[in-house]
This record gives C-alpha cells, sequence and structure tokens, in this order.
C-alpha cells in the first residue's frame, strides 16, 4: 500500500471540486449579466424580472440550460455537459471508496489519470468562462446605445 497514491487521489478530486464550483459560480456570473443586459435594452413595456437570486439553488445541469438558452458558445456548451457527469461522480461518489479501493495503487493511479484529464478540461471550461465574465464586464460598462445596437437585428443580419 502506498499512502502517497491515495494521497494523490484525494488532491486531484480536491481540486476538480473546486474547479467546478467556479465554473457554476462563473455560470452564474455570466446568465446574471446576460440578464442585466437583457434588463437594459428591453422596450419599457417588456418585463423581465430574472435576477441572479434566480440561479441560486439551480444545478449544474440547469445552470448550462440556462447559459445555453442566452449564449451561441457551442463548443462551451456541449464540453459542460460532458463534464457534468464527472462532476456528479467527483461529488457524489469518488471517496466512496472500499478499503481495499483505497490501498490499490494500481486503481488509484489510474483514476488519479483520469481525474487529471477531467481537469484539464474543467480548467480550460474556467478560464473561458473569466473570459465571457471580463467581455460582460466591459460591454455592461458601454452606452446602452452600444449595447442595443450590438444586439439589434440589422447588425446581426438576424430576425427576432
Amino acid at each position: 500500500m502506498s499512502p502517497e497514491a491515495f494521497q494523490r487521489y484525494k488532491e486531484v478530486v480536491g481540486q476538480i471540486s473546486v474547479d467546478f464550483q467556479w465554473i457554476e459560480e462563473l455560470l452564474k456570473i455570466v446568465i446574471s449579466s446576460g440578464y442585466e443586459a437583457i434588463r437594459r435594452t428591453a422596450p419599457a413595456k417588456i418585463k423581465f424580472k430574472r435576477t441572479r437570486s434566480n440561479l441560486e439553488k439551480d444545478s449544474l445541469g440547469k445552470l448550462i440550460t440556462k447559459y445555453e438558452e442566452l449564449y451561441v458558445n457551442d463548443v462551451l456548451i456541449k464540453e459542460l455537459r460532458s463534464l457534468a457527469s464527472e462532476r456528479n461522480y467527483c461529488a457524489h461518489q469518488s471517496f466512496i471508496l472500499t478499503l481495499e479501493e483505497q490501498t490499490s495503487e494500481e486503481l488509484l493511479a489510474r483514476m488519479s489519470i483520469r481525474f487529471e484529464a477531467v481537469r484539464a478540461r474543467s480548467r480550460a471550461c474556467v478560464k473561458t468562462l473569466m473570459t465571457e465574465t471580463r467581455d460582460f464586464a466591459t460591454l455592461l460598462e458601454e452606452p446602452i446605445e452600444a449595447v442595443t445596437n450590438r444586439h439589434s437585428p440589422e447588425s446581426s443580419g438576424e430576425t427576432l
């Protein structure tokens, strides 16, 4: 038995758990920024009441769905959906190991490698969401006319 193997496993699972907390928090920030952009650009007769508080208890899956309703980053959405099952495993099952599993260097090494690959993917999502957060901070500081023009059908070629 190698205590180092179990220690490495615990560390990587802990790191992934933190990454997923960041992903959930950043999704809430980006989604609520989208809500704010909608609120600022909606005509006066449109009532839009969604806020950050509506997101607080949402699961990762619900946050991804709400993000998908607002944004067109299909690559990120696909990756987040792919990672959701890994997040659920880490959050709910990763430390439910038998004594035999906790002392199996082969199993722990294999699981650590798997989770390190997941961590590389989760870190990439964190970085993308951080960039989107900065982009929205810039967007929301612009004059409302600039925001309205950017989202108008004329500027995008789309119809509402």
